[in-house]
Order: C-alpha cells, then sequence, then structure tokens
C-alpha cells in the first residue's frame, strides 16, 4: 500500500495502482491501524466503484488465516481454507 491519506478507519491508499477507500465498516483481519502505513503488503477484499476504486470490505495480512475464502471468476473458483 502507498499514498495513504486519512486516519483509521477512513483512509485512501493504492495498491498496484488502484484506489483503495476503507471506513467503519472495513474489517481488519490480522492487521491493526497501526500497521496500516506506507509500505504495508495488504489483500482487499471489497466492491469495486464505478470510477474504479474499491471500496474495501476486508483488508487482510498475507498471512492471516480465516475459517474459509473463496476467489475466482464464475465457473472456476478455487477454496482457500
Amino acid at each position: 500500500m502507498v499514498a495513504v491519506k486519512g486516519s483509521c478507519p477512513v483512509m485512501t491508499f493504492s495498491v498496484a495502482g488502484t484506489m483503495i477507500w476503507m471506513d467503519s465498516t472495513t474489517v481488519l483481519n490480522g492487521l491493526s491501524c497501526a500497521q496500516l502505513v506506507n509500505g504495508t503488503i495488504v489483500r482487499v477484499s471489497g466492491f469495486r466503484r464505478q470510477d474504479g476504486s474499491i471500496l474495501a470490505s476486508a483488508l487482510s495480512a498475507p498471512h492471516a488465516v480465516t475459517a474459509s475464502q473463496s476467489s475466482g471468476l464464475a465457473g472456476s473458483f478455487r477454496s482457500e481454507t
């Protein structure tokens, strides 16, 4: 994450060139607000907005373990448990 602006929980930052918005509804998995600084590696789950940015529903540390995760396009899902 780069170009971090705002203060937790209302922040914007960029990941791989995509603007990410987070708000008070964004869930932090394996991360704390103090860790949300330039250079932190995060996994973002959320909803793409019309302008191409993402409203984050969850941020996770790459090593964070959740009960079950699925990702992929319809018809070709990959499950991570």
